[in-house]
């Protein structure tokens, strides 16, 4: 996260997210008992989905609480790999159970949900660096170049923004719907994959596997914590009134910013939808489907895919389904915006695509969190659960002592041994250099000696 902010973007879109969920999702052949898999190898898929169901809320706890904007999203790419992970598992358990149709589906919904992911969060870092280029610049030309407050402001902490969706419009919107993407609106981007790996988890958990339970309320119960943290993050920057004098500065003056932040809205926004109706779930995890209306008219798809989504015949998969959307559409946005919502400062206007957002989000009232910002939760929180005082802690009494007692054992005993070999040599190349002095007579010399030598030695062996 401390490089620049396109290589963030290019690693959370497709290096990080890449490797492990392709490793994960090419072992399935080896879990498939039924068709040849690896016997022993049968609860694998609950271990993956045990895995990410913690992951993803542990990593949305922890991004609660982050006020640098970079650091939010990473955590929500931490939150989403795991719900990628968690349908991985599911689809695992399904096929090691022979329910084939429902494995294959959760694999094509996890890998629709690692498209709409990449093009959602490379999005979003495209625009908070736009965010930190133009708070950035903002604020040097407050200072005039100089060196006062410089060092004191951070330009990617959200706590020195607010009120920005006025001053950033295509930013602030590219913010808007890359986040309505992660947190799964419904028809927009990221909905359409993270229902699928709610719904199987859950139907996992509904065909008997009580320990799929665990996974199952742990990404229901994140999915409400994506609402919170994505809006938090939007309302923080974007909502309300400055809290720094350098927001009446900035200004989206940098022109090639915006081309790829429209681009990838656009996919964002719409991708998910579209794909969705070609039948990209069962494209992705069927090597003999196409991306087509598989025979149907457009709307007669457009129609059947709508019902899967929101009215699902089983009737326990539309309730979990009802109640993802109302925690993560309705209570997690409501709740970041009665902390952190408001409109923006008189005189100032956004544009019509988040004008309403804005404006929406000072209808909820205000609440006061302070008492719970300052309370050992959020600093344990903000210190990661304390797992890097965890990894120092045994990294200091482990490894750091292995690591001193090589480097002495590899500094008096290996090169101990290669200098003393090397000083012998020294000292025998010196004695051997007094033979060796270039003069012609000396060599003529010891040639005669060693003739008049072998001759003498050849007479004394022939008498």
């Amino acid at each position: 996260m401390e490089g620049p902010t396109p290589v963030s973007a290019l690693i959370h879109a497709a290096t990080m997210v890449n490797a492990g969920l392709y490793l994960v999702a090419r072992l399935m052949p080896f879990v498939d008992v039924h068709h040849h898999g690896v016997s022993g190898l049968e609860d694998f898929g609950l271990i993956v989905a045990w895995i990410g169901g913690i992951t993803a809320f542990m990593a949305a706890s922890i991004a609660f609480v982050q006020n640098d904007i970079k650091k939010v999203l990473a955590y929500s790419t931490m939150s989403q790999l795991a719900y990628i992970f968690t349908g991985l598992g599911s689809a695992l358990y399904f096929l090691n159970i022979d329910e084939y149709y429902a494995g294959y589906f959760v694999l094509g919904a996890s890998l629709f949900h690692l498209f709409n992911h990449a093009m959602a969060k490379g999005m979003l870092f495209m625009a908070s660096g736009s965010v930190i280029h133009e708070v950035h610049h903002a604020h040097d030309h407050l200072h005039h170049g100089s060196d006062h407050g410089h060092h004191d402001f951070d330009p990617q902490d959200m706590r020195n923004m607010g009120g920005l969706a006025s001053k950033l419009p295509v930013t602030a919107t590219a913010m808007m719907f890359g986040s309505m993407s992660i947190i799964g609106i419904p028809l927009i981007g990221g909905f359409w994959s993270k229902e699928g790996i709610i719904a199987k988890t859950w139907s996992a958990y509904f065909h008997g596997e009580t320990l799929m339970l665990g996974p199952a309320l742990l990404i229901l119960a994140t999915a409400g914590m994506t609402g919170f943290y994505m809006s938090r993050m939007w309302f923080m920057t974007f909502a309300g009134e400055p809290k720094s004098e350098v927001v009446d500065h900035v200004h989206e003056t940098t022109p090639w910013i915006k081309e790829p932040l429209i681009i990838l809205t656009i996919i964002t926004a719409l991708g998910g939808f579209v794909l969705a109706v070609l039948g990209v779930v069962d494209f992705l995890s069927n090597k003999e489907a196409n991306l087509s209306l598989h025979g149907k008219s457009l709307l007669d798809q457009i129609i059947y895919e709508l019902e899967h989504a929101f009215l699902p015949e089983d009737q326990k998969l539309r309730i979990v389904g009802w109640i993802t959307i109302f925690l993560s559409f309705i209570v997690g946005p409501i709740m970041a915006s009665r902390v952190h919502g408001g409109q923006l400062k008189e005189g100032e206007k956004a544009n019509l695509f988040v004008g309403w957002l804005v404006n929406l989000s000072g209808k909820f009232g205000k609440q006061d969190v302070s008492w719970l910002a300052e309370s050992q939760l959020s600093e344990a929180l903000d210190k990661r659960l304390y797992f890097d005082d965890l990894y120092e802690g045994v990294l200091a009494r482990t490894l750091i002592p292995f690591a001193d007692f090589t480097a002495w054992f590899d500094r008096n005993i290996i090169d101990g041994i290669i200098k003393q070999i090397e000083s012998k040599s020294v000292l025998g190349s010196f004695e051997i250099r007094k033979f060796t002095t270039g003069s012609a007579g000396d060599y003529i010399l010891m040639a005669t000696i060693g003739a008049l030598c072998i001759f003498v030695l050849l007479m004394g062996v022939s008498f």
